[in-house]
């Protein structure tokens, strides 16, 4: 029940997918891309390709002028999880199925650090708390929490369900979310079969707590608002629903529907 005082997220609306009219700037030739992240300093937009039958990585591509484009090599099975961060000089972190998650500098297009992961990667997310601190969502249902100052392993590791994660996403909690999760890392992960929302505590990695967000249906996706602290998930079409849904949701209780 969304308006118990025990949930800690509410449902602001729900929408059904409707035609939308763009007009094509650009068109640019890949092969095998599934996830993007942009660059918005550097205007450079990074998209997952299979660059040969051996190699997946990168399209680094300039928005300015799309004709200048830098192809990185990276991992040797698909990139599931893709996603761009200013700080450290630009980094771009990639997840994948090799079961590594990398951090690659935007600017030199150089691997910096590789971390090995016990089952492939679907995706990854930096923290809105600390850009030092990163997750990936795994195959297996667990997501693992690295520090980019230590680079033997894992600060940490939490799951719910075993089912690949696809999405996962870092909320930054306010004075408005409920106690429990006051003061604490909020983590957003969804797979195919449920979406659920951890609170991590800084202090004490691994005490963290979880509850299921509830959604109708297959999730496809989730995307975050962290100025809002408001989140939406994509809900694909299935036999009970006839159309793909998009919900949004806040983790602010003193927002009003």
């Amino acid at each position: 029940d969304l308006s118990s005082s025990s949930s800690s997220v509410r449902l602001l609306s729900r929408s059904s997918s409707a035609e939308r009219q763009f007009v094509t700037k650009h068109v640019i030739p890949t092969q095998g891309c599934r996830v993007l992240a942009f660059a918005d300093r550097q205007g450079i937009l990074f998209a997952s390709k299979q660059i040969d039958s051996s190699a997946q990585g990168l399209l680094k591509l300039s928005i300015i002028d799309p004709r200048h484009a830098e192809q990185i090599k990276l991992h040797s099975k698909p990139i599931r999880g893709v996603k761009y961060h200013v700080d450290h000089g630009g980094l771009i972190m990639t997840a994948a199925l090799d079961k590594t998650l990398k951090l690659t500098s935007a600017l030199t297009s150089n691997i910096v650090l590789t971390y090995d992961l016990e089952a492939p990667a679907w995706s990854c997310d930096w923290s809105v708390n600390d850009p030092n601190f990163v997750f990936c969502g795994l195959q297996n249902g667990k997501i693992v929490k690295f520090d980019l100052r230590q680079t033997r392993g894992h600060v940490c590791t939490f799951s719910a369900d075993p089912q690949p994660l696809h999405s996962i996403a870092s909320i930054r909690s306010n004075h408005a979310s409920p106690n429990h999760m006051a003061g604490k890392e909020l983590l957003l992960g969804a797979s195919c079969a449920y979406v659920r929302l951890w609170s991590v505590s800084d202090a004490h990695p691994s005490d963290f707590e979880s509850e299921t967000v509830p959604v109708e249906g297959p999730c496809a996706s989730v995307c975050v608002d962290n100025d809002s602290s408001m989140f939406v998930t994509s809900i694909r079409s299935s036999r009970t629903n006839a159309t793909a849904t998009h919900n949004l949701f806040s983790t602010n209780r003193s927002r009003t529907e």
